[in-house]
């Protein structure tokens, strides 16, 4: 009886779905409404994988050890919160400044705005079906072969509130306004030579990345409110990059 109470809901699929689904539309909607082809998408995917792929290869070796020394150096709190602000530029680094040289010294320079917003779209959607695979691997795992994962894993898995379900996925779908409002600034930011739009993206992106790392590291989003307070900040922040899209568009392009 007890292993039964235990099992996994298998609704926790969703999450995973809902995520791939998410990326699959932004793709398939941009492609319908524009009739672009599907190379801006393949490039921005090859963007995201390439300036991803450098910034764990830095901080796997790198960040135990710097929030160590952090939070010896300066204290619990001073030593968060640098390294929160240090998770953040990181992500302005690799994820903007990578965007930034591709598009500098490549012919996509040249993009219209259909173009670069495909690009942004591909940017952010590689990583919501990524995540969505990986969690739809996670969760049919657990339910199928619970004895190849991790106790511990599997325990927090178990516990968790149905309402958790939609959480990543209204993260995705702002998240992908996040990256083509970050990638369409760079874009504009060399095609009108208007360097500080590039620095824009730069602060828009390290700062919500600065607090998923506040958020993963010290808010504890194993709680549904804390977890829900998390949604309320990317889905504000991907509803100022939605519009600020539409501003791009009607001043600089």
């Amino acid at each position: 009886m007890e292993e039964t109470m235990m099992k996994l809901n298998p609704l926790f699929i969703a999450s995973g779905l809902g995520m791939i689904t998410v990326g699959v539309f932004f793709i398939a909607y941009w492609k319908k409404r524009t009739k672009v082809g599907y190379l801006p998408f393949l490039l921005g995917a090859l963007v995201w994988m390439v300036s991803v792929g450098l910034k764990f290869a830095w901080a796997i070796p790198i960040n135990k050890r710097l929030l160590n020394l952090l939070v010896s150096a300066l204290g619990p709190s001073s030593g968060n919160l640098m390294f929160w602000i240090y998770v953040g530029l990181l992500t302005g680094i690799f994820e903007c400044g990578i965007t930034y040289l591709f598009v500098r010294y490549s012919k996509v320079r040249k993009y219209e705005y259909n173009q670069a917003i495909s690009f942004g779209v591909g940017f952010g959607s590689i990583e919501a079906i990524l995540l969505g695979v990986v969690s739809l691997y996670s969760v049919t795992l657990a339910l199928l072969r619970p004895d190849l994962l991790p106790p511990e894993v599997l325990s927090a898995m178990r516990s968790q509130n149905l309402l958790v379900i939609p959480a990543p996925i209204v993260e995705r779908f702002f998240t992908v306004l996040i990256h083509i409002f970050s990638s369409i600034l760079i874009f504009c930011s060399i095609k009108n030579k208007i360097f500080s739009l590039f620095w824009l993206s730069f602060v828009y992106k390290t700062v919500i990345d600065a607090i998923a790392a506040w958020a993963q590291l010290s808010f504890n989003v194993n709680v549904l409110s804390h977890l829900w307070t998390v949604e309320l900040i990317v889905v504000i922040y991907g509803i100022i990059g939605f519009y600020g899209i539409k501003w791009i568009k009607n001043r600089y392009w």
